[in-house]
């Protein structure tokens, strides 16, 4: 009987050691694992609020009633309305600006139907932001752009008539006068972009091999260089700091994915730095420093003109940030 004891006693002491053995050296283990696991996702998290720029990303939002353009820092925080539309002057086409710019040009239908051009001051909040007039009677342009100081302004208008028919390039003041055709060509023109020293433009044309070409016009020799050419469908186009072009390149007719590229305002140092996925990219906007770009994330043609995810992403390259849904990517400011 004691026998029988003394083996039952051996044995819990056997079982309770192992026991405490298994907790010092597995259990205590795996739980500081588990806390540097929690550790790492911590500094992983903080390291992902780290900004990319220092500059805040404009974005047209709004209703079919009423347009605001927001303001967001570069992790789609700090949201701030900057300008709300006034009933008198509704806004019906942003266009396009190269990097920094405080002046945001707008297409406004008047009260009576006619079509004006404003510009939209950029203050640093909607008490400080304001609307000038810049041209009473404007046509309507498929697509227009302010240079980046506001000094010119370029516009691509389309016409039925015989003598003009097509797609025309202009390039004038930012009152409309002293007014230069740049192109014109039947088919499609496209993405009008200024670099910084308002003496050069940057815009698509389709060829008459149906390939779509991006193409630079010299306001000072007024010359026109092709740059680029390609067989697939160039989504947006966009000058950007250091005399370098961003666009993006994808398949036509399919909206899953797109190429975005810099080159040199020559064509060469031809590079791609991201890649989009389940989307196409639009509206590319780069920094003023160079460091980060924003784009609009599209599924499809129709989403050009509605809301629609959008990002910021790092030029070297990582993640992007998801900013807002908005209608339109219009520029950085600081």
């Amino acid at each position: 009987m004691n026998q029988k004891i003394a083996v039952v006693v051996l044995t819990l002491l056997v079982v309770g050691f192992s026991a405490w053995y298994f907790d010092q050296n597995f259990v205590r283990e795996s739980k500081q694992g588990a806390v540097s696991s929690s550790t790492k996702d911590q500094n992983q998290n903080k390291e992902d609020e780290v900004l990319i720029t220092s500059e805040k990303l404009l974005v047209l939002d709004g209703t079919e009633r009423v347009k605001n353009i927001l303001e967001f820092n570069a992790l789609g925080k700090e949201k701030q309305t900057i300008y709300s539309e006034k009933a008198e002057a509704k806004i019906k086409k942003v266009g396009s600006l190269s990097y920094l710019s405080k002046e945001n040009p707008v297409l406004v239908s008047n009260t009576n139907g006619s079509l004006s051009l404003d510009i939209i001051n950029i203050g640093s909040n909607e008490k400080d932001s304001n609307a000038a007039r810049l041209i009473e009677n404007f046509v309507n342009p498929i697509s227009f752009c302010l240079s980046p100081q506001g000094s010119r302004l370029g516009y691509v208008a389309f016409s039925n008539t015989d003598k003009d028919y097509g797609f025309s390039l202009y390039v004038s003041s930012n009152a409309g006068k002293d007014k230069v055709k740049v192109s014109q060509n039947e088919e499609e023109i496209s993405f009008p972009t200024f670099n910084r020293e308002e003496n050069k433009l940057a815009f698509m044309e389709k060829n008459a091999s149906n390939k779509e070409t991006i193409k630079v016009y010299d306001l000072d020799t007024k010359k026109t260089q092709t740059i680029y050419e390609t067989k697939n469908h160039l989504f947006s186009i966009n000058w950007a700091p250091n005399d370098v072009i961003i666009f993006s390149e994808g398949v036509v007719d399919q909206w899953k994915n797109s190429q975005i590229y810099l080159m040199s305002e020559t064509g060469g140092d031809l590079r791609k730095i991201y890649e989009t996925t389940g989307g196409i990219a639009i509206d590319l906007n780069v920094s003023s420093a160079g460091e980060a770009f924003a784009y609009k994330l599209i599924t499809s043609i129709a989403q050009i003109n509605e809301m629609a995810p959008i990002y910021a992403t790092p030029v070297k390259g990582g993640k992007s940030i998801k900013i807002y849904s908005g209608y339109k990517v219009l520029g950085w400011v600081n």
